[in-house]
């Protein structure tokens, strides 16, 4: 049978399609997994969040989860229940754990693919954005990096591609601000920026007003909010009293004069990091985004763009200002900022900056030489900048990590207490820890899942003072001298004992101790 030419077309279209996207999952899951054992680590945190996912999976049900920068004010649940299947799928195990929530973030990847088609109609650009997306530093270091504000990478993914279609149809305006108000339960300091701004626009978003939008939405909102106002009816609103308690509490702020001294700089190295990774030229690199961006905004403000692709210009660049701008308002957690509350904002910021130069490269006429024009120039250096920013990354936290203080180290730390307490014959055997927070829930549950394995006893954390052996593990403390910390802990820890043996195991020191009679 001959084929139409126009099904051949077609034919042709998605093999390429399939080709291209089969290569960008493999590379995509090759910089997620490659080398991961060596890579993981396994914080306090992960330890906190493991212990309140094996209490679910025992059954004892959670409403909130984390603790916020308000003191009083949690995040929802949702980490920790995300966390419960891979919990179960690992019968406890912190690595099956650690495996899933990087697996789940791996949602992103089609999601990266998806967004970045719906953009751009040029199929090779949209690849381009594609891999972009895949292959910042910000999507290489912090989908693997197991804590709560990765999952926000597809959901802000997700919810950006459904803003996009939201003139189309309210299915995809519910389902947006459904996945944003997710997004709070997992990095509240950066959803927040988006949600309520965005809900009041939503007339905007329609290109209509119809209360039923913000019906709909609201209650998309609400759902997620669910197991929190659970939690509030049941203590009588203590959070929404802890949260204007904190709002009224004028000696935790500081004044906007000295946040605006310190804010800015803290956007622009997060963003400079986020885009570039730690590499030299990153300074130019940023300057010229910040160029790129008010030519950007000089468009939309002065209505040169076609009525087709001016909403995705206005709705990309209000989802990435919101939060900057927002940010140089927001005092909270008494001034503090981390990079991690823009860890999902790399989705953003890269179509935006693509879908601007791709504009100037176009339209501009800013010849320097022939057929070359400043936007072109601009365009390379920043991908090569890009480029060099993501190699490093990947030569640095995926190829060749040395990771002397990760899970795999602690395991191997955790092993050897074990070893030496069957040497001594200890059934139940002590383990002492020092941390230089003084959190040790994270080699706690690495010693409970070792007992679980092996069927035996819990060890103890603490001594009677009678026990004839006893086992120390001491991470180091580079933040202050062993005087400040150390010294005090490691004199009562050692008390009537006498050091039988002593070993390093990666930046993790062990020593066995015996009763000194």
């Amino acid at each position: 049978m001959i084929k139409s030419k126009k099904t051949s077309q077609l034919l042709n279209q998605l093999n390429s399609f399939n080709y291209s996207f089969f290569i960008f999952i493999i590379i995509g899951l090759f910089t997620r997994f490659y080398n991961l054992p060596t890579r993981l680590y396994f914080l306090w945190d992960n330890g906190r969040d493991a212990w309140a996912i094996h209490r679910i999976a025992q059954g004892d049900l959670a409403l909130i989860g984390h603790t916020s920068g308000i003191q009083g004010f949690f995040l929802g649940p949702a980490w920790f229940y995300l966390g419960t299947l891979g919990h179960l799928l690992g019968n406890g195990s912190p690595w099956i754990m650690s495996y899933w929530y990087i697996t789940v973030t791996a949602l992103s990847l089609p999601l990266f693919w998806i967004l970045s088609h719906q953009l751009f109609q040029d199929k090779k650009l949209a690849k381009l954005t594609a891999f972009l997306l895949l292959l910042a530093p910000a999507s290489l270091r912090w989908s693997s990096f197991v804590w709560n504000p990765m999952i926000t990478i597809p959901l802000i993914a997700g919810a950006y591609y459904c803003l996009l279609q939201a003139r189309r149809s309210r299915h995809f305006l519910i389902f947006s601000f459904f996945l944003l108000a997710l997004s709070l339960q997992f990095e509240f300091a950066y959803a927040v920026f988006l949600v309520f701004p965005l809900y009041l626009l939503i007339f905007w978003l329609r290109g209509k007003f119809n209360w039923r939008d913000y019906l709909y939405s609201g209650l998309a909102i609400g759902i997620t909010l669910t197991p929190q106002l659970l939690f509030e009816l049941r203590n009588k609103f203590i959070m929404t009293q802890s949260l204007f308690q904190a709002l009224g509490d004028k000696s935790k702020s500081i004044p906007y004069l000295q946040l605006w001294q310190t804010r800015p700089l803290q956007l622009f190295e997060t963003t400079k990091v986020q885009l570039f990774g730690h590499t030299t030229l990153t300074k130019l690199s940023m300057l010229l985004i910040i160029f790129v961006f008010g030519y950007g905004l000089s468009l939309i403000l002065t209505n040169r763009l076609k009525k087709k692709e001016k909403f995705a210009w206005q709705l990309s660049y209000l989802l990435v200002l919101l939060p900057y701008s927002l940010f140089l308002l927001w005092r909270g957690n008494e001034g503090n900022f981390f990079d991690y509350y823009l860890t999902p904002h790399f989705v953003l910021l890269i179509p935006t900056i693509v879908l601007t130069l791709q504009y100037m490269i176009n339209k501009e006429k800013w010849l320097v030489f022939k057929k070359i024009s400043i936007a072109k120039l601009i365009a390379l250096f920043l991908l090569l900048s890009f480029s060099w920013g993501s190699l490093v990354e990947i030569k640095n936290t995926i190829l060749f990590v040395d990771n002397q203080a990760g899970i795999k180290v602690m395991s191997q730390a955790v092993t050897q207490l074990y070893t030496w307490s069957d040497e001594d014959g200890q059934t139940q055997p002590i383990f002492r820890i020092f941390t230089p927070n003084r959190e040790t829930e994270h080699y706690d549950y690495l010693s409970f899942w070792q007992a679980k394995r092996q069927a035996r006893p819990v060890p103890l954390t603490q001594r009677a003072g009678t026990e004839a052996y006893w086992y120390i593990l001491i991470e180091p403390d580079h933040e202050f001298p062993p005087e400040v910390r150390f010294d005090p802990w490691y004199k009562e820890a050692t008390k009537n004992g006498e050091l039988l043996r002593k070993q390093k195991v990666g930046v993790l020191e062990l020593e066995t101790w015996k009763l000194n009679k």
